[in-house]
């Protein structure tokens, strides 16, 4: 992700430039945070900023007045290497009225690596910004490509053949050049034999040794995961067993698994762990309520602490919500930041309380404590069955 602060006490550019960015396809890539001072712009100099874009009159404290003097000092301190700031790698000055810089232009040149003419009644200077912009996002996606290899695996769920796998594939294609990949495919797999706890475990267990002998034999890359629904359940079996260096990013949607479950076991084995949920996946209520061994932490999370290894995300949908869209992709805004260009990942959480909330999640509690007990009752009335009638 690049990373973009815009330092303007006036509302008009900053607008401007976030409204243009929006538009671009690069627009994914780029996050860009706003203030309107100096010791504002100071604080958030304390963190790793790309571009910095600077109004060259600027006050230097929220409300105060604008002076060249405050923009000019906010300079020195961030290239100043006895202190905190960290530099940007671009700094782009902005003035009104360009002709009225010369009392200052050559102590600001000395910081900045370039300065616009920000003239409301020209739009030229938003043009250049955005080429600036759009030649730095290329230039971060050309040394990643440089840099490492990567491998994608993406891991579909049952009765479906997992075509979303090739959609990613293209897309992320679109963005980098520094992947492989890996679609696991197991075929189609019905619903009956997932139901049947047996069944289900001897598939996972075959597919999931299959998954870690993937693994294992590409360590010489940047490994990401990507699993929809029983995929996740493969994978947490495939990271029982495996030992080897820590897989870049894993990424579940849609898990079956017990919201309860310690996944300490996948956490562990990947720089971030994130799961993906859908607020509304019914599937998953059917899973938890009537199925052994299942849960839905791809719809009410999983339950542990948040940290920089593991977020739960939730999203107004439900089972296949990832790979309805295709006009507007699910992964377009929400994962290829994350794969290509090392986005941390964005914080989203669209839960919202209804009615009837409680009774509904009281409901379905109970019938996952008593889901045992109905397993035990319908296999003693077929043993009965059974022995009556034979």
């Amino acid at each position: 992700m690049i990373k973009i602060l815009i330092t303007d006490d006036s509302p008009k550019r900053p607008k401007a430039i976030i409204d243009a960015v929006s538009k671009t396809e690069f627009c994914n890539l780029v996050q860009i945070t706003t203030c309107v001072s100096a010791d504002k712009a100071r604080i958030e100099l304390l963190d790793t900023i790309d571009i910095l874009v600077l109004d060259i009159l600027l006050p230097k404290k929220d409300n105060g007045t604008p002076h060249s003097s405050h923009s000019i000092n906010l300079l020195k301190d961030i290239c100043d290497p006895t202190k905190r700031y960290i530099r940007p790698k671009t700094i782009i000055g902005l003035t009104a009225d360009i002709s009225g810089l010369t009392s200052y232009q050559d102590e600001f040149i000395k910081y900045a690596t370039s300065v616009l003419s920000g003239s409301a009644d020209s739009s030229s200077w938003l043009t250049t910004l955005l080429t600036t912009i759009e030649s730095y996002v290329d230039g971060e996606r050309k040394a990643q490509s440089r840099l490492k290899d990567s491998l994608l695996i993406t891991v579909h769920g049952i009765r479906t053949y997992g075509k979303w796998q090739d959609d990613l594939k293209s897309a992320v294609n679109s963005y980098s050049r520094s992947f492989d990949y890996i679609d696991l495919k197991y075929g189609f797999f019905d619903l009956i034999s997932f139901t049947i706890p047996s069944l289900r475990e001897r598939k996972a267990r075959r597919i999931s040794s299959r998954l870690k002998d993937i693994i294992e034999s590409n360590q010489n890359k940047e490994i990401h995961i990507i699993c929809h629904s029983f995929g996740s359940i493969i994978l947490s079996k495939a990271m029982h067993k495996y030992s080897g260096k820590r897989i870049k990013n894993i990424i579940l949607c849609g898990s079956p698994i017990p919201h309860s479950k310690n996944i300490d076991h996948i956490v562990a084995k990947a720089e971030l762990t994130i799961n993906e949920c859908g607020t509304r996946d019914i599937i998953l209520v059917l899973a938890r309520t009537f199925l052994l061994g299942l849960g839905d932490a791809g719809r009410v999370g999983f339950t542990r602490e948040h940290s920089s290894s593991f977020i739960n995300r939730y999203f107004v949908g439900g089972h296949s919500l990832y790979f309805e869209n295709m006009i507007n992709p699910f992964w377009i805004k929400h994962w290829i930041p994350i794969l290509t260009v090392n986005s941390a990942p964005e914080k989203i959480d669209q839960r919202e309380n209804y009615f009837g909330e409680d009774l509904a999640e009281l409901i379905i509690s109970s019938f996952t404590i008593f889901k045992p007990l109905l397993y035990i009752s319908l296999s003693t009335i077929i043993i009965w069955w059974a022995f009556s009638v034979f």
